[in-house]
């Protein structure tokens, strides 16, 4: 007796359990749409930030090579004090104290390439992190739509796991009548193991896909994330011509090399200015030393124009010029390389993505024709005419057939953001 209601109560606390770990797997958990999880990784947009931070990394830079056009002043002061070994007599203690300014008056240039230069690349960040969030819309939508699939095929799975009951009844029923024999059971149970396998293993991808989702959104990883969407599938077409040109314009790798090739001009200019006299204007004044004598009371200046020629440095200049002018040739290569790949990825995306439209059109023909098969399939097992080999064949091509069409949906929308990203258009 005192056994009997040990178990009662541990089954109690067992049920109590259950239902407490249940309400809080409800309470952590939270539905999430797609539009919900771009807020939050736009709110988070580390990339972003990061870009920011290189742009107002590269304004300090020209902001730098821009004070080469300004005066430099500086103050020295201090005490010298003069010692002579032959006539010991002398021995002074002098202070010195003065200002000493220079100006680069010209310099063939050499600066306002260099201010160029870094106005290519900042345009070229400024570029990079306008299109960060158009990144980060697409890489959140694939993994988006990745988990969505995921779940829809473990959906199918929980349903066929189901059905599997179905059959099992269908076959044992028949099992008892004498008409099919142990290999039929056997059947169905091998079925029910693989079907189980087969939702482990998508139930691993699954969460390490929302996992990837995590990443992008920054939500902690102990927030249940449940998602509820449809993978939509919707008649899509482009004028071709229009698309090329557009993304003519707006491709972000060709924008990028022509903002370098831009950059690498300016810098080939100022490599090649570095050879060219510089002229600059020097200045002193205040109490100090010139010519081996010290002002006195007074204060004086000095002040003067010079010509700063470049005779020799072992070769250097011409080396930073070469190595320049093949940095350049380099890029335009590269330009050349990427205009004319242009055109072929589009059309190849947009190929693609139209092969996917027939495949899903395709799919969804199958799956109606599945049913239809293995609805005939049953009912001829029911009437012996088929075996439990071809029931279970029937029901798993219907299967195969609905994952097949997720799946075709799911790469559909796939090729439609690749699309998006090598022309640098965004549809709806």
């Amino acid at each position: 007796m005192k056994i009997f209601n040990l178990i009662r109560i541990c089954k109690f606390i067992l049920g109590i359990s259950i239902i407490f770990n249940f309400g809080n797997y409800i309470a952590m958990a939270k539905v999430y749409k797609f539009d919900e999880l771009m807020e939050m990784a736009k709110k988070n947009n580390i990339l972003g930030e990061i870009n920011k931070a290189k742009v107002l990394e590269l304004d300090a830079q020209i902001k730098n090579t821009n004070s080469e056009f300004y005066p430099k002043i500086n103050a020295v002061f201090g005490g010298e004090k003069v010692d002579s070994q032959s006539e010991p007599e002398i021995s002074n203690n002098n202070f010195v104290a003065e200002l000493r300014l220079k100006y680069n008056l010209y310099s063939f240039g050499a600066t306002a390439n260099k201010i160029d230069a870094l106005k290519s690349l900042r345009s070229e960040q400024v570029k990079i992190s306008s299109y960060s969030e158009a990144y980060l819309r697409r890489e959140l939508k694939k993994q988006y739509y990745q988990a969505l699939y995921y779940k829809k095929v473990l959906d199918i799975i929980e349903d066929e796991l189901k059905f599997n009951k179905t059959l099992r009844s269908q076959v044992k029923r028949r099992f008892n009548q004498g008409l099919v024999g142990n290999a039929d059971v056997l059947e169905i149970s091998m079925r029910d193991a693989t079907l189980k396998d087969k939702k482990l293993q998508f139930q691993e991808m699954f969460q390490h896909t929302k996992d990837n989702i995590r990443k992008l959104t920054l939500i902690d990883h102990d927030t249940v994330i449940e998602l509820v969407d449809e993978i939509k599938h919707e008649h899509f077409h482009v004028d071709i011509k229009e698309l090329i040109k557009a993304a003519e314009k707006q491709n972000l790798d060709i924008s990028r090399s022509n903002n370098r090739v831009r950059s690498l001009n300016f810098k080939l200019a100022e490599a090649k200015s570095r050879s060219l006299p510089k002229v600059y204007l020097a200045g002193r004044y205040g109490k100090m030393r010139y010519d081996e004598k010290y002002t006195e009371d007074s204060l004086e200046g000095l002040v003067g124009v010079y010509v700063d020629i470049p005779l020799f440095d072992g070769g250097a200049k011409t080396a930073k010029v070469s190595s320049e002018k093949a940095k350049l040739v380099q890029e335009k290569l590269n330009l050349t390389k990427l205009n004319k790949a242009l055109e072929i990825d589009v059309l190849h995306h947009n190929e693609k993505m139209e092969n996917i439209h027939r495949q899903v059109d395709l799919a969804e023909e199958n799956v109606k024709s599945a049913k239809k098969y293995f609805n005939n399939v049953m009912s001829e097992y029911k009437r012996g005419v088929k075996n439990s080999l071809d029931l279970v064949s029937a029901r798993d091509r219907l299967m195969n057939f609905e994952k097949d069409l997720i799946l075709a949906k799911k790469e559909f929308l796939f090729a439609k953001l690749d699309l998006e990203e090598v022309s640098g258009v965004k549809f709806n």
